[in-house]
């Protein structure tokens, strides 16, 4: 029951994500920079708490995780100014569950005999079949944005290192974290650096309220490195996307996300088919 608690605790707190940087406000840029080095922040502050006693080599896969992390972030930071937060939560979480679950399931032989394999498949499989219904027109189309919607797709690769890469480390969880910080940081300081170049001075406010909900993401990745540990790749991530469903129903009655053609029942019904296979891959 404590693992699935700790599992659910990055859910909760990256589903009331885009509800604080709603507040904070920022372009995807000053959004995926303030978030990192609020992040960045927090690690640095557990290591001075915690005294893990840091063995770098060894641990550039966390390094390597962050990088990944930060393409990954983007995209979704890109798509919430261009599509919303109800279509750029279930589509990226379909992309991640797909590409996360069946590496870890099949590859890295955490589904470890015949029926975990069948039962794994079917689960993302019902979970796919959720976000299609709460994502994709009646008439099978996604909106005309077609280029918000490629940046999400290739962008969520990163996020399939992010969740893998730290696997291959042997360290602790904070030592893990922040190393991979720093990796997100390096990362984000890249992306935005053409943008930000000439005018860092004019949005340094706005960065440095974005640092605020990154201090809170920061504890929810700590946290899900600590579910990685205790549940496994395939567990951790599949609860912590249960920040869909959080996100989905905030991106509808908070933020009024037009879904033209798609129903607010469809939705739900899509939200619940989430659930029943997130619980099957648990369970």
């Amino acid at each position: 029951m404590i693992n699935l608690l700790i599992g659910l605790l990055p859910a909760i707190i990256w589903g009331i994500m885009p509800v604080l940087l709603s507040i904070t406000k920022g372009n995807p840029y000053i959004q995926l920079l303030g978030t990192t080095i609020g992040s960045f922040v927090f690690s640095s502050l557990l290591m001075l708490i915690l005294h893990p006693g840091l063995s770098l080599p060894g641990l550039g896969f966390g390094f390597l995780s962050g990088l990944c992390w930060s393409i990954g972030q983007f995209g979704q930071y890109y798509g919430y100014k261009t599509i919303g937060v109800s279509q750029v939560f279930p589509l990226s979480t379909s992309f991640q569950i797909v590409g996360n679950s069946l590496i870890a399931g099949l590859l890295l032989k955490e589904w470890n005999s015949a029926f975990a394999i069948s039962k794994g498949i079917i689960a993302v499989i019902i979970i796919v079949i959720g976000i299609i219904f709460t994502s994709v027109k009646f008439n099978g189309k996604i909106s005309s944005d077609k280029k918000a919607y490629l940046i999400l797709l290739f962008t969520t690769v990163g996020y399939w290192g992010y969740s893998l890469l730290p696997k291959f480390e042997n360290g602790s969880a904070v030592n893990i974290f922040f190393v991979q910080t720093i990796g997100m940081l390096v990362s984000a300081l890249i992306l935005s650096s053409v943008y930000l170049k000439k005018n860092i001075f004019k949005y340094k406010i706005s960065l440095a309220k974005n640092c605020i909900p990154g201090l809170l993401f920061g504890s929810a990745a700590y946290i899900y490195l600590c579910s990685i540990q205790l549940n496994g790749i395939v567990k951790a991530f599949i609860l912590s996307q249960v920040s869909v469903i959080i996100a989905t129903l905030f991106g509808i009655y908070y933020f009024k996300d037009q879904k033209e053609g798609i129903s607010i029942f469809r939705t739900y019904c899509g939200l619940i088919l989430i659930l029943i296979g997130t619980v099957m891959i648990e369970f």
